[in-house]
């Protein structure tokens, strides 16, 4: 009787560990806008891409010691978060529900654009006059809704008839930043 509830019978989540840094390194391949917004501080008009190296030195890896050199978090906003520079985005799960059976869970991923308030409006290469949060949202949004990202059941999906918390939406960071987070799913 006991060979009949073996453990891959259940679902252990372990793909759940790897969501965040998947969805950064499929960022870092395939969104160069999203990595121009971080990098220039004025307009990213006409701005040369980011090179991989200089995009490799914003992802923190850490949450210790001096976080000011870096502009991308695997962890979301807290009151303590350090926030410097013209933006940065924060990427961590959320939340994971096991609403169907012992197999599957969908998973909330939280992704944060913060941008200081003085640097929020600027010039890109798709608006002369464009707002950095939320065109780090959309950018974000573009690259990853509908993705299917290795090792995870479905495509990353923002989409209300499953979840009605998935979107995106306006925020504050205390009182020099603003921006937008997205809740964006993805079943394991």
């Amino acid at each position: 009787m006991a060979e009949l509830y073996v453990n891959n019978a259940y679902n252990s989540l372990y793909p759940v560990r790897q969501i965040p840094y998947k969805m950064i390194d499929y960022l870092f391949k395939n969104n160069t806008e999203l990595w121009k917004l971080l990098y220039y501080s004025q307009s990213t008009l006409n701005q040369p891409l980011v090179s991989d190296t200089i995009k490799a030195n914003m992802i923190a890896n850490t949450s210790t010691g001096d976080l000011s050199k870096y502009q991308v978090f695997f962890q979301q906003y807290t009151t303590d978060a350090t926030l410097s520079g013209d933006a940065q985005i924060r990427i961590e799960v959320v939340r994971v529900e096991m609403p169907n059976n012992r197999t599957d869970a969908l998973v909330k991923i939280l992704v944060q654009c913060i941008a200081n308030n003085k640097a929020q409006v600027i010039a890109t290469d798709k608006s002369p006059i464009d707002h950095r949060g939320f065109a780090m949202a959309q950018s974000i949004v573009e690259s990853l809704n509908g993705t299917q990202l290795e090792g995870v059941k479905s495509q990353l999906f923002i989409d209300g008839s499953i979840d009605r918390q998935t979107g995106v939406y306006k925020t504050s960071f205390g009182d020099n930043f603003s921006g937008y987070e997205i809740i964006i799913d993805c079943w394991v």
